[in-house]
């Protein structure tokens, strides 16, 4: 495999000049405080403020809570979408979806210089809106880095980790990369959306059936909300201080890492060196797709978490969980 640069990072690039040239004004947030706001069509709408950071979030169903974090650039719509479907199925789970720092429609952070300092968020975050409760944590590429930060600084709270197509090393640059491969192309679907999202998605989706990409509409409104001043400040510290996957013991809770087998953007080999620090892991990688293997491969991909939200309860009764 060649390790190269990551494709969604030379598109931030592009994506700086398209959304200076961007006509479309994204909604801004409501301008009222850090209190529960109506509930929209997604779920309900939190707002939660640290310092000049105002960060969005949608809190869905009731239970013990799961915090979702998705990829960069995007916003949290990538994660409804991939996990809703599941967890409507489901009872007993309260899904936090946030909007990162520098995307959808959380807004500032000026203060806000790496990935240290977005973690600290999180933390803190969690720390005000659910102090000490037990919780799971959910997160899908540059989301799933920031998880494994947030099992450093929380693993006693945490009753179990998921790792979507996970970021697994601190700079892009290192990543081994598997080649790209399109095994079901769809030009005419392609053509729907402007450039440079057509080539993008040609060079990155291994399946682009109509299913998959009635997905990516989601994706493209989440990057054209992206706060390209914030995310290129942060993305000059990319990489952790500490070593995130170094616990004081290992985290003997369940975990899931999926991947996909032609993930050109993040790759696959190196997310099974995550395995010698999570005793209960199950590691899967999937012919067939890529880094979209939630929609590439859906049947095997809800088989799967679901499967792995079977483990955390059974470990939770075992263990007189959750509180």
């Amino acid at each position: 495999m060649n390790v190269h640069k990551n494709p969604i990072w030379l598109l931030s690039t592009l994506l700086a000049t398209l959304l200076a040239a961007c006509v479309a004004v994204q909604a801004a947030p409501l301008a009222q405080d850090a209190d529960q706001q109506p509930d929209s069509e997604e779920g309900t709408v939190m707002w939660y403020e640290l310092d000049d950071l105002k960060m969005y979030y949608e809190v869905h169903g009731e239970g013990q809570p799961v915090l979702l974090l998705h990829g960069s650039p995007a916003d949290h719509r990538m994660m409804v979408s991939a996990q809703e479907p599941i967890f409507q199925e489901r009872e007993g789970w309260q899904r936090i979806y946030v909007d990162l720092p520098g995307m959808g429609q959380t807004t500032g952070g000026s203060w806000l210089q790496s990935n240290d300092d977005v973690l600290a968020v999180l933390v803190q975050f969690m720390d005000d809106v659910y102090p000490d409760q037990r919780f799971l944590v959910i997160g899908e590429s540059y989301g799933a880095y920031l998880a494994r930060g947030l099992l450093h600084e929380k693993h006693a709270q945490i009753d179990g980790l998921f790792l979507l197509a996970p970021s697994v090393a601190d700079h892009p640059e290192a990543r081994i990369l598997a080649p790209h491969m399109t095994i079901v192309s769809n030009p005419e679907g392609l053509a729907q959306f402007p450039s440079p999202f057509d080539q993008f998605f040609a060079s990155t989706l291994v399946v682009q059936d109509d299913a998959v990409l009635a997905q990516m509409q989601d994706i493209v409104d989440g990057i054209l909300s992206s706060d390209e001043e914030t995310l290129s400040r942060i993305r000059q510290r990319h990489g952790f201080s500490f070593a995130a996957d170094v616990l004081s013991e290992p985290f003997a809770k369940p975990v899931l890492i999926l991947t996909g087998k032609q993930d050109s953007i993040v790759g696959y080999e190196q997310a099974g060196d995550l395995l010698q620090y999570y005793p209960r892991a199950t590691y899967a990688v999937l012919d067939r797709a890529g880094h979209g293997v939630n929609m590439e491969q859906p049947v095997i991909y809800t088989l799967l978490v679901n499967e792995w939200l079977d483990r955390v309860a059974e470990e939770q009764a075992s263990a007189g969980q959750p509180d």
